[in-house]
């Protein structure tokens, strides 16, 4: 859900994600999220019956949960910088230095 909210709508897109999913588990959760209704499957082309996902309005409901979880992540894991809905410059600086003092005080 986090990819689809970040702006990600193909499925090699997730495919190329650090994560490195497999493909029957990302298949498994884009056909659970669609069936939840979270997400849309929409044909873009006819070669090779090539399908996007899209957020739908129930998913973008999610999008303040799954970005307390980035927070969580933002503030106590080293390097995360990962924000759905990005903030000042230096407001994203000063999260990235939080991290970083963090890391020094280990």
């Amino acid at each position: 859900m986090r990819d689809l909210l970040l702006g990600l709508t193909r499925y090699e897109q997730f495919l190329d994600r650090p994560e490195k999913i497999s493909t029957n588990i990302l298949a498994n959760r884009l056909k659970r999220l669609e069936s939840l209704g979270f997400v849309e499957r929409r044909q873009y082309s006819d070669h090779a019956n090539r399908f996007e996902y899209l957020v739908t309005t129930q998913g973008e409901r999610l999008r303040p949960l799954v970005q307390s979880i980035l927070d969580w992540g933002l503030e106590n894991i080293d390097g995360a910088e990962t924000r759905l809905w990005p903030d000042s410059e230096s407001q994203k600086k000063t999260t990235r230095k939080k991290a970083t003092s963090r890391q020094r005080k280990r």
